[in-house]
């Protein structure tokens, strides 16, 4: 027994049609028709054809309840949805205000076409004594695909071209091929056929996917079974294979064809989303009742790619039936309306249900609804215009957040950008984790990831991976403890020359319990997190534990639960961004579940595989989740049959939407599908005549997909792109030039046509926290009338008392004072103020504030940026050994040896490297012999001190020391970087002209009391064969020394702090410490 009460009002005794609704004239014999009367020998059949919110529903409800009315009762009444949500909503608003007696059957009146297959086949399993088949969903299907598919590798797949046979083992070839068969199976394609097919289009693939077919049909065949020998119903079906079944066990039973062909109603709705096969099966059932109503609108059949045609009106208006149209639209605003029908005139055909555009000055500015057409320079700002459209209609017009939406051609593509702006601007999302596959969220691509390390083993993991680990959710390794940890490595010694990231990879893959000793537990933190996680995965596979379980093993030991839970209950900006990612988890887990029940003995790596490639979410959580509160932020597709009051359709792109390349991929699916449309029963087209063919269908898809979502709005609309030559010459789709005068209102964002200016910067959003920033701006910027000062004051404290953080000053960056106003050093009496080195001094004239962080937090640690250091001193030291009289060859035989270890890196750069070296040794070598009758060696190394006066002391070492024929002497720094200093630069170089000045003092012991003459730097890098670049200063006078002290002593006084300079040179573009610099951008936030 069947019941559904949905009364809400006192019910009438005689249902009517909705309140206020009137049809055309030709649906008078529809609507008014006299369901008392006996059933006729003849068949009404009806087409209606509406666009966006012309009623077509409503007409089907009205129906319905007509026919209910009229004693048909419910169980002569079928309706067909495209979804089960839709039919929930139809069948609620049919039900509304009837009887109870009324609303009583023996089966579901409104249900989905697969929903009713699936009756249709359990009840011939029955019939048959039989067991019912199982559902097959996707992503088994994907995996008993690619199972086969590994098979025949293994066995060296010769039935495949031989240039496919590389992709046989991806996940997304597994993917194409089952969408290949499911599109064959709705054409009543067979592998036969497909194959003549292939052979005829001139694709090979479509043979050999055709011979698969054939295999693939057996092998399930053989793994399923025939349960009984009065049975042909298989143990599983997929959804192609599901109605196939229902149409062959309706044409083989006369008596269960007659039992569903029952119906005195039969109606469809949404029916442009029928494949030739549904279409089938729907004709087929609807065959026999004394009402067959057909609604749909071409104009938004946006799944052609699945095979939907449009098949059954065209067959129901052939066979005699009745075609009506409902010209007008009752759901959209006059805003809206002018942009769908903008949209639509430009579509294929001239259907008269179309929308039609009425003039821009009709629709603009008026109380039903606005259009929006925008412009940003980032997709960090249209996320923040999105969010600023999303708060005004739910402040300003009191839409709740429920009945907006957020629609994309790809949501992964702006998913990022898009949610962290609706969390800042505090807009509540529909579980997101929901709308998007769990492997693009963090949390649960980190736990794919140690499952699959812990899979693959040490010779699986490579670093890339481990080092993903450490630094992310799991290992929870920020820059600063890699740093550290990096720090710790190379102290203690462990792994030697070898790059840190391989030494970390063995690290966290070692089998042993016991770590290492020289490192604190705070440096292997993050390495006993991972290492702690794999053990507790690899216990649980040893065990043969299913996806479920090493899922939840790896859940269990990575301990994210607490945290995760912890911040989703917080009220800070990161709650959101947690229970997001607990969304994601929940997902995850809901693919392992069903993956274990629909896949019995399958692997953890296959589901690994699945899950990372799966483009949809969990469809448990998809179809469970509450929406009601909350904006959902879904792709065009997911939208189809649903409507909100305000929608804002963004990353119209260029390249994007309209996406100008074809889905298809290796086997060409949608060639297929465009084949058997426009060859029919007829001889296969040419090659061009497909290709021209192919691309207008393409094109007209895509004005349909944008068609659909810009119309889902009821009552304002916000279309958005991205224009911006710095990120790839991202720019705006045409449909943003189609509907641009249509706008109505303006957005915060620069008219389309309009140049976008270098701006990167995201609008302000229409939310408390961003209106507290407008008013600290206003605050503090000096050209602020007073009063408006004052006001804006008065403002912020009001803000502040009532909750919002970033209007307290006690939150503002550099409102708050200094942590410390102590010096670096502190000042002893028996100590020098500060201690400086040759080097350093030019790097305070440069920039203090560089110099103290470097001094402070030190460069990175990694390989790369140490392996100049380390050259550098092995330079250093062969040109002592030239001096010493050291022969080239036992140069190079040295520097060979040892050539890992003296260029940090292995193999062919290693030997690289080391030649190099001994190159520039030979370089030296070339130039000291060619001097020795113009210098002198007086030193090597030389180390000098001196003090320079205001508590400055000088410290350093000069590489040589060349005396004159004239009695002077000359330091020389010799130098290993490749690009030599200008003559301009050369001449006043701090570092020269500190040794001049040690020299003039008579810190240099060697100097013997001589006055210097001059400085010389000589660059070795690159001159193989050829003399070093030399660059010269001019000897150091009284009045340059006096002022080079000077210089000293305040670069001396600059390193005591606590403030540190900032200043912007040519240093700016090498400089490793920029981000937190106030004077880069990538360092703004720091103030000084």
């Amino acid at each position: 027994m069947w019941s559904h009460r949905a009364v809400t009002a006192p019910a009438p005794t005689q249902p009517t049609n909705g309140p206020g609704r009137t049809w055309p004239a030709g649906l008078d014999d529809l609507v008014g028709r006299d369901w008392t009367a006996a059933r006729a020998g003849r068949q009404d059949r009806w087409v209606v054809r509406g666009g966006p919110g012309s009623g077509k529903t409503s007409l089907i409800v009205d129906v319905v309840r007509a026919a209910v009315a009229g004693g048909v009762g419910m169980d002569g009444v079928l309706v067909l949805t495209g979804s089960a949500t839709a039919s929930a909503a139809l069948l609620e608003e049919a039900t509304r205000g009837m009887p109870p007696e009324l609303v009583v059957g023996t089966d579901a009146p409104v249900r989905t076409v697969h929903s009713l297959a699936h009756a249709v086949v359990r009840l011939a399993a029955a019939r048959a004594d039989a067991p019912p088949p199982r559902l097959r969903t996707g992503a088994e299907h994907d995996a008993l695909v690619r199972e086969t598919l590994l098979g025949e590798l293994s066995d060296g797949a010769p039935h495949w071209p031989e240039q496919m046979r590389p992709a046989l083992s991806t996940v997304g070839f597994a993917r194409e091929l089952r969408d290949l068969l499911l599109r064959s199976l709705e054409r009543g394609i067979g592998p036969r056929e497909l194959a003549r097919l292939g052979r005829t289009a001139g694709r090979p693939a479509w043979v050999a996917a055709a011979g698969f077919f054939r295999r693939h049909e057996e092998q399930m065949a053989l793994r399923s079974g025939v349960r009984s020998s009065q049975s042909d119903v298989p143990e599983a079906l997929n959804a192609a294979e599901l109605v196939g079944a229902a149409l062959d066990a309706l044409t083989a039973d006369p008596e269960l064809r007659e039992l569903f062909r029952s119906r005195r109603l039969v109606a469809v709705d949404d029916a442009h989303h029928l494949d030739p096969l549904a279409a089938e099966f729907v004709a087929t059932v609807g065959g026999g009742a004394d009402v067959l109503l057909v609604v749909e609108d071409g104009d938004q059949s946006v799944f052609r790619f699945r095979g939907a045609d449009g098949g059954l009106a065209r067959a129901v208006i052939e066979q005699g039936g009745r075609a009506v149209d409902l010209p007008v639209g009752h759901r959209m605003s006059p805003a809206v309306t002018a942009v769908a029908a903008r949209i639509a005139s430009r579509l294929p055909g001239a259907a008269r249900h179309r929308p039609r555009e009425a003039h821009p000055r009709e629709a603009h500015g008026g109380p039903d609804g606005k259009v929006g057409v925008g412009v940003a320079g980032s997709a960090a700002s249209e996320a923040a215009v999105v969010a600023d459209f999303l708060r005004r209609r739910h402040v300003l017009d009191g839409i709740d957040y429920g009945e907006m939406a957020v629609v994309t051609r790809s949501l992964p593509r702006v998913a990022d950008a898009l949610l962290a702006a609706l969390d800042a601007a505090g807009v509540p999302v529909v579980d997101a984790g929901a709308e998007i596959p769990p492997a693009h969220d963090p949390v649960a691509s980190a736990l794919l990831l140690l499952v699959r390390s812990a899979l693959e083993g040490a010779d699986g993991s490579d670093a890339e991976r481990v080092l993903a680990l450490l630094s992310g959710p799991i290992g929870r390794a920020d820059a600063v403890a890699m740093r550290r940890l990096r720090r710790g490595l190379r102290r203690s010694g462990i792994g030697g020359t070898e790059p840190s990231a391989e030494t970390l990879r063995r690290l966290v893959l070692a089998d042993e319990d016991d770590l290492p000793p020289g490192l604190t537990a705070v440096e292997l933190a993050p390495v006993t997190r991972v290492r702690r996680a794999r053990r507790a995965v690899q216990a649980e596979l040893r065990a043969g534990g299913t996806a479920e379980e090493v899922l939840w093993a790896a859940w269990t030991a990575s301990r994210l639960e607490r945290r995760l839970v912890r911040q989703a209950v917080a009220a800070d900006p990161w709650s959101r961004s947690a229970d997001r990612a607990l969304d994601a988890v929940v997902s995850l887990f809901d693919h392992a579940a069903d993956f274990v029940d629909r896949v019995p003995g399958g692997s953890v790596g296959l589901f690994c595989d699945v899950v990372s490639g799966e483009d949809l979410p969990a469809p448990r959580r998809a179809d469970t989740r509450a929406r009601g509160g909350a904006v959902s932020v879904l792709s065009a597709h997911a939208a189809v049959g649903r409507q909100w009051r305000a929608v804002a359709v963004c990353g119209v792109q260029d390249g994007v939407w309209p996406a100008p390349r074809r889905r298809s991929g290796l086997l060409g699916v949608d060639e297929l599908v465009d084949l058997t449309e426009i060859a029919g029963d007829g001889p296969v087209p040419s090659e061009a005549e497909r290709a021209v063919s192919s691309a207008a269908a393409r094109s007209a898809e895509e004005r349909r997909l944008f068609y659909v979502a810009c119309s889902r709005a009821s009552e304002h609309l916000l279309v958005t792109a991205v224009e911006s030559p710095e990120e790839g010459d991202v720019a705006p789709s045409r449909f943003i030039d189609e509907i641009a005068d249509l706008s109505t209102t303006a957005t915060a964002v620069a008219s389309p046509g309009a140049p976008v200016g270098p701006s990167r910067h995201a609008p302000t959003v229409f939310s408390l926290p961003h209106l507290a920033v407008d008013l600290r701006a206003a605050l503090h910027d000096p050209s602020t009338d007073p009063a408006d000062a004052r006001h804006a004051a008065g403002l912020l404290a009001g803000l502040r008392d009532a909750g919002v953080g970033e209007a307290d000053p006690r939150t503002w960056f550099g409102a708050t004072e200094p942590s410390t106003d102590a010096p670096l050093t502190p000042d002893t009496p028996d100590r020098p103020v500060a201690v400086l080195s040759p080097s350093g001094f030019g790097a305070l004239e440069e920039c203090p504030l560089r110099w103290f962080l470097q001094s402070v937090g030190g460069d990175s640690s990694d390989a790369g940026s140490a392996a100049p250091l380390v050259r550098g001193s092995a330079v250093h030291a062969l040109t002592q050994a030239v001096e010493g009289g050291i022969d080239e060859d036992t140069i190079r035989s040295t520097v060979r040896r040892r050539a890992e270890a003296l260029t940090l890196s292995r193999g062919w750069f290693a030997e690289r490297g080391a030649e190099t070296m001994v190159q520039m040794a030979e370089t030296f070598r070339r130039w000291r012999s060619s001097t020795r009758d113009e210098y002198t060696t007086a030193a090597v190394e030389e180390p000098f001190e001196f003090d320079a006066g205001g508590g400055v002391r000088v410290r350093g070492r000069i590489d040589r020391l060349e005396a004159t024929s004239a009695g002077q002497v000359v330091p020389v720094d010799v130098k290993t970087s490749a690009a030599a200093a200008s003559k301009k630069d050369a001449a006043v170089n701090p570092q020269l002209a500190l040794y001049q000045l040690a020299v003039a003092r008579g810190a240099v012991a060697a100097a013997g009391g001589r006055e210097p003459g001059g400085g010389l730097l000589l660059y070795l890098a690159g001159r193989e064969g050829r003399m070093p670049t030399e660059r010269v200063q001019d000897p150091l006078g009284t009045d340059g020394a006096e002022a080079l002290v000077d210089r000293v002593q305040e670069a001396g006084r600059a390193t005591v702090g606590p403030g540190y300079t900032a200043r912007v040179g040519r240093w700016c573009e090498h400089c490793s410490v920029r981000s937190s610099c106030p004077a880069q951008p990538q360092g703004k936030q720091v103030i000084g």
